[in-house]
């Protein structure tokens, strides 16, 4: 009976050193706001569809806010080309630069 205790605990043991060594693996999505995530979504959607309709008829596109490069980093630890994309992945919480711990 005892030897079963032991390996119980050897067995749990093992496996609460395994979940903190996954600790840094698991991405941390508590700061995502995915409510506001849709509604800029659904913002972006629209500019797109008028992109769209801009290049049918042959005007000439802004696509200035997709292509500069200027780092953010997210509430998640995570950096992002710029405020779009970490705003896309729902992350409306960030500072300027790249994250110092990626």
């Amino acid at each position: 009976m005892r030897s079963i205790k032991v390996i119980s605990f050897i067995i749990l043991v093992v496996l609460g050193l395994s979940t903190i060594s996954c600790k840094d693996e698991l991405e941390d999505v508590s700061c995502v706001d995915e409510t506001k995530r849709i509604a800029y979504d659904l913002e972006v959607q629209t500019i797109l569809d008028d992109m769209d309709e801009q290049i049918v008829m042959g005007e000439d596109v802004d696509v200035g806010m997709w292509t500069y490069y200027s780092p953010v980093c997210g509430c998640d630890n995570k950096t992002y080309p710029n405020d779009h994309f970490a705003n896309l992945e729902g992350i409306f919480n960030f500072t300027k630069g790249d994250c110092e711990n990626e």
